[in-house]
């Protein structure tokens, strides 16, 4: 694992992202089921454009977007107190020197990493109802797994979290998520083959223009 060590959504980590899929996405590569996904066209060239003109993609930000990264903090630090571990931030981590795809974890531990979902209170109560499905319900299984097959880790945190200043005060939903071998040997095979097929793109429109 090859680590960047910067601030998330800094310059350096922002640019660092340009053109080349990163775990938050993974979804638009490949299903939770496994199978490829009808979107990975469509981000492909978006990765393209990033990658000719180095600038990012906008994407549009909903009010539960800004709020899920305003109280992500809050959520490490929860998590930092229940464990009394520190929590190593870092702007991204890649499999190896290549560095042809990637994922910008919430933070990483000695041997592991953790994913925050911060969402809305009624999902949350769902999750704390039935922890067992959080991660599919919070579209997160791509991005885990595909943490865990960058990282080489065997497990990854999960962390649901809600304010406990918000009231009422509710319990939070922590958990360790286990690699899927099936689930990463399918994922790495579609990144793969997107990355291939995403640098002979890029090679292309840069020869027209």
């Amino acid at each position: 694992m090859i680590i960047l060590d910067c601030e998330q959504y800094s310059e350096e980590h922002i640019d660092a992202r340009l053109g080349i899929p990163t775990a938050s996405q993974y979804s638009r590569i490949i299903t939770a089921t496994g199978k490829p996904s009808a979107s990975a066209q469509e981000y492909m060239y978006e990765l393209a454009r990033e990658a000719i003109t180095r600038q990012p993609t906008q994407k549009y930000q909903s009010f539960d977007m800004e709020e899920g990264h305003r109280k992500e903090p809050l959520a490490r630090n929860y998590f930092e107190y229940i464990h009394d571990i520190d929590v190593r931030q870092v702007g991204l981590i890649y499999k190896d020197e290549q560095k042809r795809f990637a994922a910008s974890p919430d933070g990483l531990l000695d041997g592991s990493g953790l994913e925050i979902f911060c969402p809305k209170f009624a999902t949350h109560m769902v999750n704390v109802n039935d922890p067992k499905n959080a991660v599919k319900r919070a579209g997160k299984i791509q991005q885990i797994q595909g943490s865990l097959l960058i990282s080489g880790f065997d497990y990854w945190w999960f962390c649901s979290y809600w304010p406990p200043e918000d009231k009422p005060a509710v319990d939070q939903v922590v958990f360790k998520v286990h690699r899927d071998e099936e689930f990463i040997s399918k994922l790495e095979a579609e990144l793969d083959r997107f990355t291939i097929e995403l640098a002979s793109v890029v090679k292309t429109l840069k020869g027209m223009s």
